[in-house]
């Protein structure tokens, strides 16, 4: 390194595995969580009242020490948010990697999310690239923005391939939850997720105040990860919310 060359930060990765109902899809997300080629410091599960069998699948992954069970009326944000409380203050520059039970990122994930990381110093969240769950071929979001109505929007055509159209790294207003890399200090300093946002639109939310507050929200193409949006496509009964996307 030159004498002109700034350090690269020390980062630490606390990811965050949140499931409901997920057994499904949860083993895989699991296992990938595992084959990071830049493996995570630590993780922890979070079992919301699951009765499938998802809280035996977490603690046979991580550990019964790692894995917190809550009640099944527990919003993602409050999972989270109790992570923390247990975990304590954080330690130099840590971020916390957010991932649904039907969210299964590629094995470099993880190191893509954390070269655009070190690429910009601004950046407080960055999100991979979802494709769909079942047919891996197909977009679901390389970043998220609202219409002139308010609406959420991707920005994607239904049934689009990914033949690489938007590769590379951009500023975008909001990135998914499902594989949501967030600096922890930012993330404390606005707040988390709102606890009135349950469950639909709070990384929306989220990212609207982190950008507010002067931090910017990228997407990565680089990184992938396949989503089954088993909640908003009601492929599982969700108790913290009646509502639909």
């Amino acid at each position: 390194m030159s004498s002109t060359d700034s350090p690269r930060p020390n980062h630490t990765v606390t990811a965050i595995v949140v499931a409901h109902d997920g057994a499904r899809w949860l083993g895989e997300t699991l296992a990938a969580l595992l084959r990071q080629t830049r493996p995570i410091d630590r993780a922890v599960g979070v079992d919301n009242g699951s009765r499938d069998g998802s809280a035996a699948l977490l603690s046979g992954t991580l550990g019964r020490s790692a894995v917190l069970t809550l009640p099944r009326s527990t919003s993602f944000g409050q999972a989270v948010a109790e992570v923390l409380d247990r975990l304590g203050p954080a330690e130099g520059r840590e971020w916390l990697w957010l991932l649904h039970d039907d969210c299964a990122p590629d094995d470099d994930a993880l190191e893509a999310l954390l070269k655009a990381a070190d690429d910009d110093p601004g950046a407080a969240v960055l999100g991979p690239k979802l494709r769909d769950w079942l047919d891996r071929r197909l977009l679901l979001e390389v970043g998220v923005t609202v219409d002139l109505r308010g609406r959420r929007d991707t920005g994607i055509e239904p049934r689009e391939f990914d033949q690489g159209q938007y590769s590379g790294t951009r500023d975008v207003l909001s990135v998914s939850t499902a594989g949501m890399l967030v600096r922890r200090d930012v993330w404390e300093e606005v707040g988390g997720l709102d606890p009135f946002l349950p469950l639909f639109r709070d990384d929306l939310d989220l990212c609207w105040r982190i950008r507010s507050a002067g931090y910017r929200v990228r997407n990565v193409t680089q990184a992938v990860a396949w989503h089954a949006e088993a909640a908003g496509r009601r492929r599982r009964r969700i108790t913290v919310s009646g509502d639909h996307p």
